[in-house]
């Protein structure tokens, strides 16, 4: 089974205290696949900024990949194997402190149903004269999923820039500003040959100077895991004749 986008939805929280719940995706998701969040969270000025973790109603396990520079964090969050009836998920910061949130949550298809985490990587940078570059990863599975997500802030309504670096990159989602919001986006790749990626981002009002960008590359699933899969999927009813 190929690796596929099943579901996403945009999703924004502004200015409310943390725990940021979101108890409705706008979709289903599917027991055997995927759940992964992407996007910024900035955090209100003299608290410590930064996603601690992802929790759900299934008491299920995600793993996190962050970028965090100042008040600014880029993450990209995932739980393997979702199980039937997941009805939220919750963003967990590290304080109390009001925050701005601007991710996209997705559903995918073809994923390893454990230890997908191939690589990654993160830096930051000053996205207003130049887009900044995640840094490279080298991948050592040959069918992986690429996202990239960061983070950056201005009271403006300026677009991101097309999300570049090498290969080709489709854009999940993207926020501006506008003083209100975290200024984020994030993207994704589907990548079939080992080898060395990044992404690069830019927003062109930046007025952070220090703006985070992360990568991350999860692996599909091999051929037993796909079995498995399509085997959930079905019910399966032998008739015996006498």
């Amino acid at each position: 089974m190929a690796i596929a986008l099943v579901n996403h939805v945009k999703k924004i929280i502004d200015n409310l205290a943390q725990p940021y719940v979101f108890g409705s995706f706008g979709f289903t998701p599917s027991a055997g696949n995927m759940l992964i969040i992407s996007g910024a969270l900035v955090t209100t000025g003299g608290f410590t900024p930064g996603v601690v973790s992802v929790t759900d109603s299934a008491s299920g396990t995600w793993t996190l990949v962050k970028s965090e520079v100042g008040l600014y964090s880029a993450f990209v969050a995932w739980r393997e194997n979702i199980p039937s009836g997941l009805t939220s998920v919750t963003v967990n910061g590290n304080t109390s402190a009001f925050g701005f949130l601007s991710i996209d949550i997705s559903e995918w298809s073809g994923m390893a149903t454990a230890s997908a985490q191939d690589q990654t990587n993160g830096a930051s940078g000053n996205m207003a004269p130049a887009a900044v570059s995640s840094g490279n990863i080298t991948t050592t599975n040959a069918d992986d999923l690429l996202l990239t997500a960061a983070a950056s802030d201005d009271n403006g309504s300026t677009a991101w820039s097309a999300i570049g670096g090498s290969g080709a990159w489709t854009e999940l989602f993207q926020e501006s500003d506008t003083l209100n919001h975290a200024a984020g986006q994030s993207g994704y790749q589907i990548v079939a040959a080992t080898g060395t990626y990044n992404s690069t981002q830019r927003y062109s009002i930046d007025t952070v100077g220090t703006s985070p960008v992360v990568i991350v590359a999860l692996k599909a699933a091999a051929a037993a895991d796909t079995y498995l899969m399509a085997a959930r999927r079905h019910t399966f009813v032998n008739t015996v004749n006498y």
